[in-house]
């Protein structure tokens, strides 16, 4: 495989930015250290621009400049792009989350696909998507939809991506998981998460019989010096300091990079079998009270071990807007972000609420005929328009203060309270 891939960078303009700050500016990730940030000093984006409309050897000399401001720190080939803007969003997704596959033997409470478990795309589609795919302007791809060391196009998708300066991340439970498997994701660059909601006596509730799979899937990875990070869905069950004490000796025990944090959002089986985090727990400070624990446990600050709550915080500190406690108050819903789903559908995000839901579907044969099918309904589809409208609702109060625009809530969670979502209440 080979093992240089290239800088994206994307011109982007964004008339409800944070005010003060400059609406135009390119949007760059970076394969060196696998972040994606925003050059939105005038003078570089000037200089930039310039070099763009020369047209003649466009993107070496992008990377020459980008590399002498000392944005990058050794030279990339650079992809640039340049694409006309989209009404309260990005000009194209920056994350899409490519779900071919819906099969898995696993029985997880807080799977949001069952009803797709059955589903899986046709080989020819999923390539065609895929092709699509690599040369749309994203940045990252979450690759998954099942237990991904049974899909037998795994890595071959995950090779386009990453030869095409994608970044590559997939989740899995550890079922199935052979070493093999683990070290070509490791020679592939491939950033796996291993879920695993809490200890054994909570685990194997919401994930059940998959605690010692995870285990073993987190030893082999530190066996072959490739930690993964633990994924951990924060439900009702594992709502305590306790647990997320006993969620840090996992990661010493066994060798973790560290604890990836993520809110159980209401979908599926997270409220068919009622493990949402009750409203009650965001207004009397105790889910607060858990998310502190992570941010501030003794074995962050003195042990070094890592811990992540939410990729929409990297989104807002580039604007120099200060997340509600470093959890998500933006949504990233056909704005920053969308999926793909192993039916065909096409979302702004697989946890809104139906009338949120695209209908456009990959499974036609203008897939086939039209180069561009997957980013046309990004900047043309009446329900991501929807979905986009959101974000012109009333901000909270702190977020006002700040002076912060293009930013709301999560969708999903505020249908599913009432109309308030809870994480305002984390500030």
């Amino acid at each position: 495989m080979e093992k240089e891939i290239e800088v994206r960078l994307r011109r982007e303009y964004i008339p409800d930015g944070v005010k003060g700050r400059p609406a135009d500016f390119w949007l760059l990730y970076d394969s060196n250290i696998n972040q994606d940030r925003f050059i939105g000093d005038p003078q570089i984006v000037r200089s930039l621009d310039s070099i763009f409309l020369e047209n003649k050897e466009r993107d070496k000399k992008m990377a020459e400049h980008l590399t002498m401001c000392g944005i990058l720190s050794e030279k990339h080939r650079v992809r640039s792009y340049w694409l006309s803007s989209v009404k309260n969003a990005l000009s194209a997704p920056v994350k899409l989350f490519f779900n071919p596959s819906g099969k898995c033997p696993n029985k997880c409470l807080t799977c949001f696909a069952q009803d797709r478990k059955k589903c899986h795309l046709d080989n020819n589609t999923a390539r065609r998507a895929m092709k699509q795919i690599t040369e749309m302007p994203i940045f990252w791809m979450n690759l998954g939809g099942c237990e991904l060391s049974y899909y037998p196009l795994y890595f071959e998708f995950a090779e386009q991506g990453l030869k095409h300066g994608i970044h590559v991340t997939t989740a899995i439970s550890g079922t199935g998981l052979t070493e093999n498997w683990a070290k070509k994701a490791k020679d592939f660059g491939i950033k796996i998460k291993v879920s695993l909601d809490g200890p054994k006596e909570i685990n194997d509730i919401q994930r059940p019989n998959t605690y010692e799979a995870a285990i073993r899937a987190i030893e082999l990875f530190r066996d072959i010096s490739y930690p993964v990070r633990i994924n951990m869905v924060h439900t009702r069950l594992n709502n305590s300091e306790k647990v997320i004490d006993e969620m840090f000796e996992i990661v010493k025990k066994h060798g973790a990079a560290g604890i990836d944090l993520s809110l159980c959002r209401p979908k599926g089986g997270a409220i068919d079998n009622d493990l949402m985090i009750s409203f009650g727990d965001y207004q009397n400070g105790k889910v607060k009270s858990v998310v502190d624990r992570l941010l501030n446990h003794p074995d962050v600050k003195e042990g070094g071990i890592k811990v992540w709550i939410n990729k929409n915080q990297r989104t807002l500190d580039r604007l120099d807007a200060k997340p509600c406690q470093a959890l998500n108050i933006h949504c990233n819903g056909g704005r920053y972000s969308m999926g793909i789903n192993p039916d065909g559908i096409i979302d702004a995000c697989i946890f809104l609420p139906p009338e949120y839901i695209p209908k456009a579907n990959i499974n036609t044969p203008e897939l086939f005929t039209n180069p561009s099918f997957i980013l046309d309904i990004w900047r043309r589809d009446k329900i991501f328009k929807k979905v986009r409208t959101y974000t012109k609702e009333k901000l909270c109060i702190r977020c006002q203060k700040k002076r912060i625009e293009f930013v709301r809530g999560c969708k999903a969670c505020a249908a599913y309270y009432g109309d308030i979502d809870p994480l305002t209440l984390l500030h």
